[in-house]
């Protein structure tokens, strides 16, 4: 009984899809609609969408900027690590030398 369910509720989903492509005017369904009227469309969406894509150039820059501040941040890291061990070696020195 599952299984008919099942069947019948994608029947229902699958026949939803068909109506919104229709609506939208997406193929298959829209047979009134020719191939220059598509392709027409299909211009207007790339249009609209490729001034928004990243060039190479732009990715190049972008990773230069991440390298350059991962950089920085790795000798500030290092610095305080360092600052960090000194200061307990020192405090460990200072123990066993002063303690009776």
């Amino acid at each position: 009984m599952g299984e008919i369910h099942d069947l019948r509720q994608s029947q229902r989903e699958i026949a939803e899809i068909k109506e919104r492509l229709a609506k939208r005017g997406g193929p298959p369904e829209n047979p009134t609609m020719d191939i220059n009227e598509r392709v027409a469309g299909l211009e207007a969406r790339f249009d609209a969408l490729v001034p928004t894509l990243a060039t190479k150039e732009d990715l190049q820059r972008e990773l230069a900027q991440v390298r350059s501040a991962i950089n920085e941040q790795t000798w500030k890291i290092v610095g305080w690590v360092t600052i960090a061990g000194g200061l307990l070696v020192a405090a460990a020195y200072s123990f066993s030398r002063h303690s009776y």
